[in-house]
């Protein structure tokens, strides 16, 4: 699925803005939870999508006070898809999270190869 900035917009309303933090002690991750309600043909919604791909929790706490503090409470400009008008973001487009976990995962194949390639040529 993708949000173009081409997706209609209506004027929603945020209604619950805080920074969340796991119930695990000593944990340094966080992320911003926002809720919102918009109207789109007379049908009511509500949501909590900010951007699609984002990392839920997020280790930097600054980037959860950064998002909370871009989407306070009130008027919201609401992006939501003309087909499905239930599913709708904050953000459009795609958040840079979603080349961590490739990126990860690329990084770990390549790993592996050298050391198969290596463990080979020793064998050999």
């Amino acid at each position: 699925m993708s949000c173009r900035r081409t997706w209609p917009t209506v004027v929603g309303t945020i209604t619950f803005v805080s920074i969340a933090r796991p119930n695990v002690s000593q944990s340094k991750t966080s992320r911003a939870e926002i809720q919102y309600s918009y109207e789109v043909d007379g049908e009511s919604y509500t949501n909590d999508t900010v951007r699609f791909s984002q990392m839920y929790w997020n280790s930097y706490s600054e980037r959860a006070l950064s998002t909370a503090q871009r989407h306070p409470a009130g008027s919201a400009t609401i992006y939501y898809n003309p087909t499905a008008p239930q599913i709708s973001v904050l953000e459009p487009g795609f958040s840079s999270d979603v080349f961590v976990i490739p990126a990860v995962g690329l990084a770990l194949a390549i790993a592996g190869l050298f050391v198969f390639r290596n463990g080979l040529s020793r064998k050999l």
